[in-house]
């Protein structure tokens, strides 16, 4: 006996969803799809307060910088996330204790770029972010290989 998929589902008499959809119906849900863009991951609650955190703190940073944070985050190079780093370094050297802080910050930047750009940042814009050390008390190329042992 052939595999012919899975059985079909009896529907009970005066259901509304007896039979097969309309295409019209698949089409305006389609529709709506296009409409509401892509789906977005479920984090948990603690890894959004993170991210409110580190979004917090960029749009300090770029207040100062007289920057727009959002233009920013959507056009941002290599520099501005060393600059961004040189600035936590200097504003928040006495609470930020442990490397995995600064580990997440740098986890948590590339997860709000990514979301306001529909796309990961580019592997030679980390490449050139991890050998930002000079400047901080860990070396961001240290941390990150904390934090994940693959680029």
């Amino acid at each position: 006996m052939t595999y012919s998929g899975l059985p079909r589902r009896k529907h009970a008499p005066g259901d509304d969803n007896s039979g097969r959809k309309s295409y019209l119906y698949y089409a305006q849900r389609r529709k709506l799809h296009l409409e509401s863009g892509p789906t977005l991951p479920k984090y948990s609650p603690n890894t959004n307060v993170s991210a409110a955190s580190v979004r917090g703190k960029w749009v300090r940073f770029c207040t100062e910088a007289c920057l727009d944070p959002d233009d920013l985050l959507k056009n941002m190079t290599s520099a501005d996330v060393k600059s961004w780093f040189d600035w936590i370094e200097k504003n928040f050297k006495g609470s930020i204790k442990a490397h995995s802080a600064l580990a997440n910050y740098w986890r948590t930047l590339k997860r709000l770029y990514s979301l306001k750009n529909r796309r990961e940042m580019d592997a030679d814009m980390r490449r050139d972010c991890l050998n930002v050390g000079d400047g901080l008390q860990v070396p961001i190329h240290e941390i990150y290989l904390m934090a994940s042992p693959s680029i």
